[in-house]
């Protein structure tokens, strides 16, 4: 091993074993608050926020497309075109 190659190694072991502690010490050992979600007054989950239809995902699959997983490159420019 040359001495440059010594060097670097020493380098990034020292800077490895320098950064290690960093990425644990901002973990907190138990959770800040109970993690229960929020339910409706009949006892569902609270599904309330912000909804986007940014994209062509349906949040039902569409009955005329229970036999195929994917769509042609066609279909999702003609629906795309359809929506807009």
């Amino acid at each position: 091993m040359s001495r440059r190659q010594l060097v670097w190694s020493m380098a990034f072991v020292w800077a490895a074993l320098w950064l290690a502690p960093t990425s644990v010490a901002g973990q907190n050992s138990r959770p800040a608050s109970d993690p229960t979600a929020v339910r409706t007054t009949w006892g569902d989950p609270d599904l309330q926020g912000i909804w986007s239809y940014a994209t062509i995902t349906p949040l039902q699959r569409p009955a005329a497309l229970t036999e195929r997983e994917f769509l042609t490159a066609e279909e999702v420019a003609d629906q795309n075109q359809r929506e807009a």
